[in-house]
């Protein structure tokens, strides 16, 4: 069923009724907009983070036997560097070369890799 039309008296009486419905959505719309926006910044911020670095004992494990890999290499530990706070894995070498240097990477998963000359290493004898 269909309402009747009011009669609007004049052309500024129904112009008055438009402007005073058009304010009052405003707010709502205005509110929705801004939880809109406000949400959508908050997802994007937190799909866009970086992640979680892996703990430093578990990206050893993970990549040690690539490491002990490349000729020259005699181990492979967690250290931490000169700062003493800022965690590294340090990579043990018998010399230092530019062929072992280029093929040890800088850092591994955002670990800073340290290379650090031990010598030969080897087992004891029996005592």
């Amino acid at each position: 069923m269909k309402r009747p039309l009011k009669r609007v008296a004049s052309d500024t009486d129904a112009l008055q009724m438009l402007k005073l419905r058009s304010t009052r959505l405003f707010p709502r719309t205005g509110a929705f907009l801004l939880v809109a926006i406000a949400s959508i910044v908050l997802l994007l911020g937190h799909a866009m983070a970086e992640p979680e670095p892996r703990d430093i004992n578990d990206v050893l494990r993970a990549h040690d036997q690539e490491l002990l890999a490349i000729k020259g290499v005699v181990g492979v530990y967690v250290g931490v560097l000169d700062d003493s706070k800022t965690p590294c894995l340090k990579v043990m070498v018998a010399t230092k070369s530019a062929e072992v240097e280029r093929a040890i990477p800088k850092t591994i998963e955002g670990y800073p890799v340290v290379v650090e000359v031990t010598g030969e290493i080897k087992p004891l004898g029996d005592r």
